[in-house]
């Protein structure tokens, strides 16, 4: 996926709400100009406030270019 400085993306991660996650965190790092790992949690009880069957984390890499 990719994140533009605007706020844009091109591509997708799976959608709902890690990907809303990953997509401020990407913002945050493109701010800071620091690429990292960075860990989204997709906890059972935030995946079901959401409607959402999925949980744990997912780590990120995200490469600011």
């Amino acid at each position: 996926m990719l994140v533009l400085p605007d706020g844009r993306c091109i591509g997708t991660i799976g959608g709902g709400c890690g990907e809303a996650d990953a997509r401020l965190q990407a913002l945050m790092a493109l701010d800071d100009n620091q690429s990292g790992l960075y860990t989204v949690n997709l906890l059972n009880e935030v995946a079901a406030d959401e409607g959402m069957v999925c949980g744990g984390t997912m780590e990120l890499f995200i490469q600011v270019v």
